[in-house]
């Protein structure tokens, strides 16, 4: 296989053995960026591209209503009262709050 950034990057890359994970640096300014990669084997090429959205920003979490719907906290949902002041605790699964 070979992989680069651009078409042009690409096709001179050396070849490299299959993986299904393949390290790649991005660079510049965040913003959309396409990959390019071309697969071959039994003499058989395939010219396989993807575009992602290339973020540098730090992810910051926003405060408020949190939902976990891949099940990883079985349905309970999180409320972040902290930024308005206020104290939160659960007590047999009721929800109280002071300020």
């Amino acid at each position: 296989m070979k992989v680069g950034n651009t078409p042009a990057a690409r096709d001179s890359a050396s070849r490299v053995t299959y993986n299904a994970s393949y390290p790649r640096t991005l660079t510049g300014a965040d913003g959309e960026k396409t990959v390019y990669a071309i697969f071959s084997g039994n003499g058989s090429l395939a010219y396989i591209q993807d575009t992602i959205y290339f973020d540098t920003t730090s992810v910051q979490e926003a405060t408020g209503l949190q939902l976990h719907l891949d099940g990883s906290y079985n349905g309970t949902t999180f409320y972040d009262l902290s930024s308005n002041n206020y104290t939160a605790n659960s007590i047999n699964n009721v929800l109280t709050t002071t300020r």
